[in-house]
This record gives structure tokens, C-alpha cells and sequence, in this order.
């Protein structure tokens, strides 16, 4: 049988965490439990996304690329990343606080084994009033004073400290210490890695889960120059009912944010590996005259790189995350 190109989706990968709630539930079609994560497209040793639709189904992410990479990819992608989804894709429901954390870049990631480093990004879905991030340093420090904080649990004092709002987006590179404080439920992406160093984790003790911490690794990754924060561009008027932004672009991923008040269809011709995240409201995407894909709020969706040519109709009040695989 002759392999056709069309918009992929994957089963969601549900992660419980000490930290984790039940909100995600209400956002998109997943189970009500104390869920902390819920992971899309995951291709590692450990976890590994089926595709949910078509004629891949029932194959892993990473199956399916080794056997169409130049179909699915492109040659660059191969070239780059190898015959692997160099991408994740996560909501988080941050009920209590992460532990303050840190992610090493692809040469320290890679000393230790893995294939890739971590460098995120993350877009706030929804906040209470209270809700705070903190994603790197107030003013300068070097290993020895962040020793010291490490060791007297004075951390979070050396770290800058946000007050969320919905629709906010944060850049945070490898290499910047980071937490994220309750309430926030948030939608990542990220170099598709799990490596976690941990700094401090608030003195949690009697958890069913392995959460031990890795100062000296932490230490030998932090960058101490990391460009991380709050993005700060805001939405701008295209046409009378379309709205964009640049949210992030780095060696891995390109992002824009699109939001329409009425019914409203784009063209999209490139010949690249992309994501769209379904943010609010419900698309269609149409590939051929009679080939045509609904998605609604929580879905997320690889165009692979040999599709191009496509119809994208995103409905009333819908909001999407467009991310170009680089």
C-alpha cells in the first residue's frame, strides 16, 4: 500500500506527579486524576508517543520516522537530529510547586549519555491570582554563591521571580535554574529530552516518587549568562479579524501565536516539518478537495515536511500555537 502524507496526532502520554492536579481534565480529553504532565509526540528510550490516526496508527513516533524519514522530516531534520522527532510537546497542571531545577545543554547532556539537552519553552493556558514562575538569576552569581544558596535553602532568593498571567510566554535555554510555582497550568515544548538536575525540592519528604537531588551536575550546568524570561512581544493586528505575535525562535524550534474572532482560512505552502497546538477553539486542515482534519482545544498536530499546499480554517475565537521544527 502506497504511504500518503496527512497530519499526524499521538495518544497522550499521562504523567503522574507529587505536584501534579486534575485541571488538565477540564482543557482537553484526558482522565481526571492527579496528573502533572501529559506528553505528545515523546520519542525516547523510556517513552514513546503512538500515533492515534491513519495509516501509521498504532505505530510509535520514532517507528514511523524510521521508516519514512525523508517523507516525514526532510533531509535537513535527518541530517541534524538523526531518524528521530527532535520535539516534545507537554501540558503541565502545576497544583504545587516544582522543585528548582535545572536542564544541561546538548554537550553537557551528551557527556552523560543523552542525545540531547533541554531548552523549553512555555506559554501560560491559565493562573490564579497568586501564581509566580521564577526563571533565572536577579543579579550575578557564580557556582560558589550558588553553592551556598543551595546549601543554606536560600535558592529561591537568587532567582527572578514572574507573576503569571494568561497567554504569557517564557523562553528558559538549557542551562537556566527555573521552578514554576503552583496554579499555573501551562503548555511546553522542548528539545524532546527528560534530563532533570535538581537543586532543591522544598523538603518534600513521604512521596511514592525517586525525585533525588543532583547538585554537582547542577552546578557544572548552569549558565550563568542565559538570556531567559518573559517574551515580550504582544498580538498584533494582521487583518480585521486575525491576530499574531512572535512568541520564540532558537536553533530548535520557530513559534508564532495566531487568534481570530470570526471564522477565518490560511494557505500554508512550506516545505518544513511543523506542530500546530490547538490553544482555544477548534481547525481544519485540508490537504486535498476531499481530505479534511478537525481538531479542537488540547489537540496537537505534526504536519509532516513533505506536506505542503494546506487549507488551515480556524473557527470563531480560536487560538494556535505554530511551531516550525528547525
Amino acid at each position: 500500500m502506497k504511504f500518503q502524507l496527512y497530519p499526524l496526532t499521538v495518544r497522550p502520554i499521562l504523567k503522574k506527579k507529587v505536584w501534579g492536579g486534575s485541571s488538565l481534565s477540564a482543557f482537553m480529553n484526558v482522565k481526571k486524576a492527579k496528573i502533572g504532565e501529559v506528553w505528545m509526540f515523546a520519542d525516547q528510550k523510556e517513552n514513546n508517543s503512538i500515533i492515534s490516526n491513519g495509516y501509521l496508527k498504532g505505530l510509535t513516533i520514532g517507528a514511523a520516522i524510521r521508516k519514512y524519514p525523508l517523507q516525514l522530516l526532510g533531509a535537513k531534520l535527518i541530517s541534524k537530529y538523526g531518524k528521530k522527532f527532535p520535539l516534545l510537546f507537554k501540558y503541565l497542571d502545576v497544583n504545587d510547586k516544582l522543585s528548582v531545577q535545572v536542564h544541561p545543554d546538548d554537550a553537557a547532556a551528551k557527556s552523560k549519555g543523552y542525545s540531547a539537552g533541554k531548552t523549553e519553552m512555555w506559554y501560560i493556558l491559565s493562573n490564579t491570582l497568586k501564581s509566580k514562575l521564577y526563571i533565572g538569576f536577579k543579579n550575578k552569581q557564580t557556582k560558589k554563591s550558588v553553592s551556598h544558596a543551595i546549601a543554606d535553602n536560600t535558592i529561591l532568593d537568587k532567582l527572578k521571580k514572574y507573576n503569571t498571567n494568561k497567554s504569557d510566554c517564557y523562553f528558559i535555554p538549557a542551562g537556566t535554574v527555573h521552578t514554576i510555582g503552583k496554579g499555573n497550568m501551562i503548555f511546553e515544548m522542548q528539545q524532546n529530552s527528560d534530563i532533570t538536575y535538581r537543586l532543591y525540592d522544598w523538603e518534600r519528604n513521604n512521596i511514592n516518587e525517586d525525585r533525588p537531588l543532583s547538585i554537582v551536575d547542577s552546578l557544572k550546568s548552569i549558565k550563568f549568562d542565559s538570556n531567559a524570561g518573559k517574551i515580550k512581544t504582544k498580538l498584533k493586528l494582521l487583518s480585521d479579524n486575525m491576530y499574531w505575535r512572535k512568541l520564540t525562535k532558537c536553533k530548535y524550534f520557530n513559534s508564532e501565536e495566531l487568534m481570530v474572532k470570526k471564522k477565518t482560512t490560511i494557505c500554508d505552502s512550506l516545505n518544513m516539518a511543523r506542530v500546530i497546538t490547538i490553544i482555544e477553539g477548534k481547525i481544519e486542515i485540508e490537504i486535498t478537495a476531499n481530505k479534511k482534519y478537525s481538531y479542537s482545544r488540547g489537540d496537537i498536530v505534526f504536519i509532516p515536511f513533505g506536506l505542503s499546499e494546506l487549507a488551515i480554517t480556524l473557527y470563531n475565537n480560536s487560538r494556535v500555537i505554530y511551531t516550525e521544527i528547525i
